[in-house]
């Protein structure tokens, strides 16, 4: 057996080479593509981090065996998005702003998400080019889905809702800065999904009411985490609100009294 401090050079050694391709990975595409997944992992792991991967990059990392893939901190763009097609086992996907730009069509996004079946997060929130088509494609693609945020997708309507009723996994959902409405969160609460979600977020939707927060008080029976400051929640609902709120399993609540 080696001494430990074998090992912790071995460790370091490999630190350095990894943050040295890295550092200058369009020089190493070549060399990168012959490696082993579990070196393209760790260099895919760093570069992504450090928003250093480029299109050309990513296609030379990505493989089917990524589980987690956080592009937040990179340009996303289309070519971004088409390398992601390879990584057929992918589990968590988070395409969040960053301080980088974004700039992702609704074409490519429909294209994708049928190649990534076994999704279990997807974290996509403030962008514009998610449609209700988009959320269609998720909801048939995607049925172990646990965790969406599409928080600030200015285009979901309640039609995206009634899609995603019926992903029976899925625990919990950021939906906030959108233009739904009581119907669609009516429908979304009466769906499958019903007894497996946990948290919901709705803060600054101005179409959600008290009719809204009473039906998924009543029918999410599992409901833990409820936020809603912002939306138009009158005074006289509170108590009434109030009340169900005291029979429910709920362990934080954030709302907003008009």
């Amino acid at each position: 057996m080696l001494p430990e401090h074998v090992w912790e050079t071995d460790r370091s050694l490999l630190t350095l080479c990894v943050n040295k391709v890295v550092q200058d990975m369009e020089q190493h595409v070549d060399t990168v593509q012959v490696l082993p997944r579990s070196l393209k992992s760790k260099l895919l792991l760093v570069a992504s981090k450090r928003g250093k991967l480029t299109v050309k990059g990513l296609h030379c990392l990505v493989h089917p065996d990524v589980k987690i893939l956080n592009l937040s901190e990179c340009n996303a763009c289309d070519d971004f998005i088409h390398a992601i097609h390879k990584c057929t086992h992918l589990k968590k996907l988070y395409l969040n702003p960053g301080m980088k730009q974004r700039d992702i069509s609704t074409a490519v996004l429909l294209d994708l998400f049928p190649s990534i079946p076994y999704l279990s997060g997807l974290y996509l929130r403030q962008c514009p080019t998610v449609t209700d088509e988009v959320m269609a494609s998720i909801a048939n693609s995607c049925p172990l889905l646990t965790e969406l945020d599409i928080g600030g997708c200015s285009a979901v309507t309640d039609t995206s809702l009634k899609l995603l009723k019926k992903l029976q996994y899925l625990t919990s959902l950021n939906i906030s800065h959108s233009q739904v409405s009581d119907i669609g969160i009516s429908a979304l609460v009466q769906g499958e999904c019903r007894k497996s979600l946990t948290e919901l977020q709705l803060q600054n939707s101005p179409r959600i009411t008290e009719v809204a927060i009473e039906a998924i008080v009543l029918h999410c029976t599992n409901m833990k985490v409820l936020i809603f400051h912002g939306c138009p929640i009158s005074a006289a609902s509170r108590v009434a609100l109030g009340t169900l709120f005291a029979k429910s399993q709920l362990k934080q609540l954030t709302w907003t009294i008009y």
